[in-house]
């Protein structure tokens, strides 16, 4: 028996688990439902850093899981990058500097897995102008170019025979007629898709750059930081708590550009290109469990995957590699009843 599996959603984190289904669970086809598709989605324009730590904005799960989450996607995004394939999924090494005015405990959470992660000395700090920063890492990672992962991943599904639909899903029951499962990666649509109060949408301002000089990145916990891709520079950001409005602000590309300016003298010069803004899911907690709805005569499972915030990125793969063992351990169990 072949078991339909509907994802909802086209994100990285819709695209990272529907592919992770395919190749992890036997005898599934899957299919994605999503009404945004590549640039469209909130993953597209954003900085895309692997750099998974609290002082960063990470959902407070059990700590084992979350470094569970970040282990397994540092293990995907390495083989990615150290790939000969790495120029058309779009990971490349990278480093730079990550810059904090306290630290939480626990992080930075991505210190054990990363290349490398070296706590500056004030020295360090004072020379480079972070002096006015408490604690300073010297960090090497990865960093994704967004606008070709996102191909890489949705080009890999459909070559796993994946097909893909466009429509807006407006409730769970439009689907349980057509699929034995349904996996919601929906992000901040949650709110209404799945009634779910607590996913906040979290508008994201980034102004994008040519400054092909900028090599290094600069992560800092006050809203500021700047990350290089392969042809643009990424300054940010204006952050815009319960905001779902795209349209962006003369102001506020000033003010970003002004205090990027203050932490990196040397981007001064740099052309405008263009804003950017998307809208994260932000939860407390990322949702990754399985939940049953009444269809008709029987009860259709959904898994949630979602609320992910500024840890798309971060946590993506690692999540989708969950609520794939998750939807296997449904389908051994459950079989008489799919």
């Amino acid at each position: 028996m072949v078991v339909s599996v509907v994802v909802i959603g086209a994100g990285v984190v819709g695209l990272s688990t529907a592919v992770n289904i395919q190749e992890l669970v036997p005898d599934v086809s899957v299919t994605i439902v999503a009404d945004r598709f590549y640039e469209s989605t909130a993953s597209y324009g954003t900085g895309a850093l692997f750099i998974p730590s609290f002082a960063q904005g990470m959902p407070h799960n059990n700590l084992k899981l979350l470094k569970r989450w970040v282990k397994d996607s540092w293990k995907f995004y390495y083989t990615l990058a150290s790939s000969g394939e790495s120029v058309n999924n779009g990971a490349m090494f990278i480093s730079g500097y990550d810059l904090m005015d306290k630290l939480i405990p626990e992080d930075p959470l991505y210190k054990d897995v990363v290349l490398n992660c070296e706590e500056m000395s004030n020295t360090e700090k004072h020379t480079l102008g972070f002096h006015d920063y408490k604690y300073g890492f010297k960090v090497t990672t990865i960093a994704l170019q967004m606008s070709k992962y996102l191909l890489w991943l949705q080009n890999r599904f459909e070559k796993n025979g994946g097909i893909i639909i466009h429509q807006h899903v407006k409730s769970f029951h439009e689907l349980t007629g057509q699929y034995n499962i349904i996996v919601n990666c929906s992000g901040h649509g949650s709110s209404t898709l799945a009634s779910d109060s607590k996913t906040i949408p979290v508008g994201g301002h980034l102004v994008k750059m040519k400054a092909p000089w900028i090599k290094h990145f600069i992560l800092t916990t006050r809203n500021a930081y700047i990350i290089p891709g392969e042809d643009k520079v990424n300054l940010g950001v204006y952050n815009k708590s319960n905001s779902t409005d795209l349209t962006a602000c003369s102001q506020h590309t000033r003010d970003i550009i002004e205090q990027c300016e203050k932490l990196c003298p040397y981007i001064k010069g740099a052309k405008f290109d263009h804003n950017w803004i998307g809208i994260r899911p932000f939860r407390e907690t990322l949702r990754l469990e399985i939940e049953t709805i009444p269809s008709g005569d029987r009860h259709v499972p959904v898994i949630h995957n979602y609320g992910h915030g500024y840890q798309g990125i971060g946590l993506s793969w690692g999540t989708a590699i969950h609520t794939a063992q998750l939807l296997h351990q449904y389908i051994s169990n459950n079989k008489s009843k799919l």
